[in-house]
């Protein structure tokens, strides 16, 4: 969409700002709900695609380590790509080594590969976890097991060349908490309470999330048990073993959501009521592409990597085949998006970027850009439209943050003919980085002494 859309639902004379009168010819709106779901547009949108089983498009065709596989990527050897290590039946943690590059991922087999956990039993059902829990700059592992608790193992070698230590006892920061965690644990970590710390999520074989609060310092960590109104997962269960993962696209340690596997196929989404309200699982889950994906495995267990480097994620799922089950993301985002609300090709028309089902005077393409439902009209339109301490008119509103190809530029003229207008570029600020959400603000340097102004906005997708 290279043109200029205008909205004429009203063109909207805002009052005179030290002399100047500035009319807005396009009003974009903050998406009010974006504000308070915590989950923003990724976790709502995202939609993959099976890769087959063809090694050509699936890095990851060829694991196959039994049963029950818990995958989990890192890049434990700091070169710059990411490594699998997956949990599995027989209580083993395998590790694949990634011998590729950041956009090409190539694993090792496991029996070609000096093995990091060699010798390690944790009786069965493992799964493991990877964060650098005592800030030294490598990733510390904790597993879970089908017993009681997890097992911390910590990283006592250095970033390039990693060397895992077992910690029990008063040295081992879990050690309050074991016998809380319950049965068939299977950790993920991340900054829950947004502290700057890592807290502990497990699954367990009652389909609850276990929450461990990490009450100690980055260098020291040391975790308290959570539970009932304490918790921020009070209430969740999804049936019995659930597998978190920590939604982490941004990679700032705090999670958008989590996606959560269990004994059936399929998997569920976790979201947060708020910046920093409770989880919870959403009404219209259903709706969530990410939960309808047929190849899933039973004992479903999660987990996102990008193993392209094209800064979009892809979807390993793990499960009772002992696979990693590959999905890639399908198309641009905006095609994805147009998916998710219009049956295609059917109603191709209505889907279309400039088309306007609602009738709300907003175009497809601008509800996608703000994050807003091209099938509910929306009521009101919000913006900021101020004089900076320059005397220079500011004009401020909100588009969603995960696809980097959507772009917004400004055009301002002295007259609505827009003759000799000047182009303007935006500064943009992420205020709160785990709303899914970037603030664009435009300034009129002309300043409020060059007479009325008019604004348009060109909204578009780079190639």
């Amino acid at each position: 969409m290279n043109d200029f859309r205008r909205l004429i639902r009203s063109l909207s004379r805002i009052p005179q700002l030290s002399g100047c009168l500035l009319v807005v010819l396009a009003i974009m709106p903050w998406y009010a709900e974006a504000q308070t779901t915590g989950y923003g547009p990724f976790m709502r949108n995202a939609q993959f695609i099976f890769a087959g089983v063809n090694t050509n498009n699936n890095p990851l065709a060829f694991i196959d380590i039994g049963f029950k596989s818990r995958p989990a990527f890192v890049d434990i050897d700091a070169d710059g790509d990411q490594d699998l290590f997956v949990g599995s039946m027989d209580g083993k943690i395998h590790y694949f080594e990634n011998v590729g590059t950041s956009n090409n991922a190539v694993f090792a087999d496991e029996t070609i590969t000096p093995q990091l956990f060699s010798g390690v039993d944790v009786g069965s059902d493992s799964s493991i976890a990877f964060g650098d829990l005592d800030g030294d700059g490598d990733f510390d592992a904790v597993l879970g097991h089908f017993a009681t608790g997890v097992v911390y193992y910590e990283n006592t070698g250095v970033p390039t060349a990693a060397h895992f230590t077992l910690r029990t006892g008063a040295n081992d920061p879990f050690d309050a908490v074991q016998d809380d965690l319950g049965s068939r644990t299977s950790p993920t970590l991340t900054d829950v309470n947004r502290d700057g710390k890592i807290d502990l999520v497990s699954g367990t074989s009652f389909g609850t999330l276990q929450y461990c609060q990490n009450i100690g310092s980055v260098t020291n960590p040391a975790f308290t048990f959570k539970e009932d109104e304490e918790s921020p997962f009070d209430g969740i269960d999804v049936g019995s073993d659930s597998a978190p993962f920590a939604v982490d696209r941004n990679r700032n340690g705090r999670p958008e959501g989590f996606l959560v596997g269990h004994q059936l196929q399929e998997l569920r989404v976790v979201v947060r009521d708020g910046v920093t309200g409770p989880f919870k699982i959403p009404n219209n889950m259903d709706s969530f592409p990410l939960v309808e994906l047929d190849e899933v495995d039973t004992r479903s267990t999660p987990t996102m990597v990008d193993l392209d480097a094209d800064g979009a994620w892809e979807l390993v799922v793990g499960g009772d085949s002992g696979k990693a089950i590959y999905f890639k993301p399908t198309g641009l985002a905006f095609e994805t998006w147009q998916g998710q609300y219009f049956n295609l090709p059917a109603q191709a028309t209505n889907a279309a970027p400039a088309a306007d089902p609602d009738g709300d005077r907003l175009v497809n393409f601008m509800e996608y850009a703000i994050g807003s439902s091209p099938i509910v009209a929306s009521n009101e339109f919000a913006f900021a439209a101020t004089v900076n301490s320059n005397g220079q008119l500011t004009f401020t509103f909100q588009i969603r943050d995960d696809d980097p190809k959507l772009v917004v530029a400004a055009q301002v003229s002295g007259n609505l003919g827009f003759s000799s207008p000047v182009l303007l570029q935006p500064t943009i600020t992420d205020p709160d980085i785990d709303d899914g959400f970037k603030t664009l603000t435009f300034t009129d340097t002309s300043g409020v002494g060059s007479g009325q102004r008019f604004l348009r906005l060109q909204f578009s997708l780079l190639p």
